[in-house]
């Protein structure tokens, strides 16, 4: 993280005292979750098991030049991220898996401070 910095997404599934974290990610900050998480998501959660929370990462990022891996235009080169909001895309992310498979907490770290949501709290963040 610190010398190529990235965003994943960790699913975090109980039942009873099984655990279970499935963990997508990619080389470019703002990448797809991989289909085949969500489909051992979808074989778990029929087994029992209940999608507890969804935790994501907002790096830091330091390097940022005009069309790189981050997605970086001349009018965000000095925003070095780190956010612990959820952006407009990690909003519909939620409301979307909460209704497809009840996700209960979203999480988001910057490796430093993590903000928590609650599944009733996903529909009073803004998501345009």
């Amino acid at each position: 993280m610190t010398s190529y910095p990235t965003e994943f997404g960790a699913f975090i599934l109980k039942r009873d005292t099984d655990l279970r974290i499935y963990l997508s990610s990619s080389d470019i900050v703002g990448a797809r979750i991989r289909p085949e998480v969500m489909e051992s998501i979808q074989t778990d959660i029929e087994s029992g098991f209940v999608l507890f929370a969804h935790l994501h990462n907002h790096p830091f990022l330091f390097d940022r030049k005009v069309g790189d891996r981050m997605w970086t235009m001349e009018e965000t080169i000095e925003d070095i991220a780190g956010a612990l909001a959820p952006s407009m895309t990690d909003v519909s992310f939620y409301r979307g898996i909460r209704d497809r498979f009840g996700l209960q907490e979203a999480w988001i770290t910057n490796g430093f401070e993590t903000s928590k949501f609650r599944a009733g709290e996903f529909d009073i963040l803004i998501a345009r």
